[in-house]
């Protein structure tokens, strides 16, 4: 009987954040949850596209590669409570990378991308009661995973870049009751990925011109390839699930005005985006993923998103998100008064601070708060 009400009780929070990527009753929840404010604000739509966030290593691996456009160390933390509108509920993580101009190689710029982070999923004590209301136990729930990721591109007529990133998932249900006892899940998964992105518009050539620059991605990703599986308990009310393999394809369309500065140096004035992705599963329902963000003067961010995996899954989807970049805004006084001390600050500094409402309905709204910090030495 107490196993009974347990896997009730286990089970309800889990059919409360049946997400794309998250199969039904699986103890494994994070791979198909927004970690991070960036990715709540797009609904995750980023397999594609130029990414220099540390968190790239969650949505595409090969897109770590881009951190060297602007080689950096960078650093993110993120936040969000009352997951999925459940009280109680509640997502960390923190994520870092580095990018390494490695030279030219046949006419083109080999880049190095290096990342990784924790992210864990807590929700709060769950008390376990018999018909009466008399307790029976009480358990806390929680999941982490931490990962490493490294890519490899080289940017030349192309921009083509691959990578791969091996998480450890470590799924908690722990009762706090002796007869209620629960073992701790532990899988090894590892996700590939590339990227192939065509520049058909670069920008000015000349100081003090203004030009468009635009540019077409293609992406591919294949998540969730079980390395090493041990310690598996079983999951009660449910089969042993491990985290689904799923692919994923998409592409975007990256348009910007940018305003030639120097010899090197540049200004985008208005920077904007649109991706779509597809995601195809045996475990899930078939889904597609939408996201745009619009980048003014390189100082504030606004970005919106849409899934919808229809009827046999969770349905439709939206979120929104917005970002101050105060190293863009150092860049952007330094544009307007020709100030090359505050241009060569902001060459070197990222500063962004980040929020994202994810509504999946029915109130069921979650905030995610983040920041980034960023230096070229």
């Amino acid at each position: 009987m107490y196993r009974f009400l347990f896997a009730l009780l286990l089970a309800a929070p889990v059919a409360a954040q049946d997400l794309p990527g998250v199969e039904p009753r699986s103890p494994f929840l994070l791979p198909g949850l927004p970690v991070s404010a960036h990715e709540a604000g797009v609904e995750q739509a980023l397999v594609a596209g130029p990414s220099d966030n540390p968190y790239a290593f969650r949505h595409n691996p090969a897109l770590l590669a881009d951190a060297a456009e602007r080689p950096a160390v960078r650093f993110s933390a993120t936040a969000a409570q009352d997951l999925l509108g459940v009280d109680d509920l509640m997502i960390g993580s923190s994520a870092a990378s580095i990018g390494i101009d490695a030279g030219e190689i046949a006419g083109g710029s080999v880049q190095i991308g290096l990342g990784g982070g924790y992210a864990e999923y807590r929700d709060a004590e769950i008390l376990i009661t018999d018909d009466r209301g008399l307790l029976l136990g009480e358990y806390a729930s929680q999941e982490r995973e931490i990962a490493g990721g490294l890519a490899l591109g080289w940017n030349g007529a192309l921009n083509v870049r691959v990578g791969a990133t091996a998480f450890r998932r470590e799924s908690l249900e722990e009762s706090r009751s002796a007869s209620l006892t629960r073992d701790r899940d532990r899988v090894t998964t590892l996700d590939v990925g590339g990227a192939v992105t065509l520049p058909l518009l670069r920008g000015p050539n000349a100081p003090g011109e203004t030009a468009l620059a635009l540019d077409l991605t293609g992406a591919y990703v294949y998540r969730g390839v079980t390395t090493l599986e041990d310690d598996r308990a079983a999951f009660i009310g449910g089969p042993n699930a491990l985290p689904p393999e799923v692919q994923t394809v998409g592409g975007s369309a990256r348009l910007a005005i940018i305003r030639q500065l120097g010899r090197r140096g540049t200004f985008r004035l208005l920077d904007a985006d649109v991706r779509a992705q597809t995601h195809a599963s045996d475990d899930l329902p078939d889904e597609t993923r939408f996201g745009a963000t619009v980048v003014l003067a390189e100082v504030i961010a606004l970005r919106a998103g849409q899934s919808d995996s229809g009827d046999a899954g969770t349905g439709v989807r939206q979120s929104v998100g917005a970002e101050l970049r105060l190293g863009g805004l150092i860049r952007a006084i330094g544009a307007a008064q020709e100030n090359a001390s505050m241009l060569a600050l902001a060459d070197r500094l990222t500063t962004r601070f980040e929020v994202a409402l994810l509504d999946v309905g029915e109130a069921a709204e979650t905030p995610y708060y983040g920041f980034t910090f960023g230096w070229r030495p």
